[in-house]
């Protein structure tokens, strides 16, 4: 009996882009975070300057993150589970004013990933 060809894709995987917005986030809230720390602990530097503009860095982030289309079901589960927990504990829904966009960007991600169809006659 003759085994049969494995056809190999010739398509190239890039990275999901929603795991390296996800790192770029995580990595700019943990910055404002720990200026923060250090300007409430009494240390001179950082300014309140330097702190906002850290945070407005993570802000940014955030709803850069929370627009980025997961191109993978792996970047998917990341995403959300990274929305729900974040860099410093659980979230509850709404507390920050990016979740409902993340959410929203996720689940048109998992329609088209999965080719389901799910948003045709549904509000997005």
């Amino acid at each position: 009996m003759a085994k049969a060809k494995r056809k190999h894709s010739t398509r190239i995987t890039l990275p999901d882009p929603a795991l390296a917005a996800l790192d770029n986030h995580r990595k700019l809230e943990r910055m404002w975070l720990d200026l923060e720390n250090l300007e409430e602990m009494g240390s001179p530097s950082p300014t309140r300057c330097d702190v906002d503009r850290r945070h407005q860095a993570a802000e940014e982030a955030a709803l850069k993150l929370a627009e980025t289309k997961p191109t993978t079901v792996a970047g998917a589960a990341a995403m959300l589970a990274y929305i729900t927990t974040g860099p410093t504990g659980l979230f509850e829904l709404g507390e920050t004013y990016w979740h409902e966009t993340a959410f929203r960007t996720v689940v048109a991600a998992l329609a088209e990933i999965t080719g389901s169809g799910y948003l045709q006659g549904h509000a997005s």
